[in-house]
């Protein structure tokens, strides 16, 4: 479970020094880019809280962008169960 925890912070780590070096997201070829379960489940389980959005750009290719809920989360602003 700590395991869960530590991949789910590092993924809202990278979307967010992604964010404020860029002004976007991370960009992805396509779902398949997830090489394990364990990241994908990870993603989803982020996307379901609100704490990161998915946009698709056409095709297979996808952005992932830290929410402001998410940033807050990041910045210690809220607590947020499960992370």
């Amino acid at each position: 479970m700590e395991m869960r925890k530590r991949l789910r912070h590092s993924i809202l780590e990278e979307l967010y020094n992604i964010y404020f070096k860029t002004g976007q997201g991370k960009k992805t070829n396509s779902y398949t880019k997830f090489n394990d379960i364990e990241t994908r489940l990870a993603y989803e389980y982020l996307l379901s809280k609100g704490l990161i959005a998915e946009k698709n750009e056409g095709g297979n290719n996808f952005r992932y962008k830290i929410t402001a809920i998410g940033i807050d989360v990041i910045e210690d602003s809220i607590q947020m169960p499960g992370l």
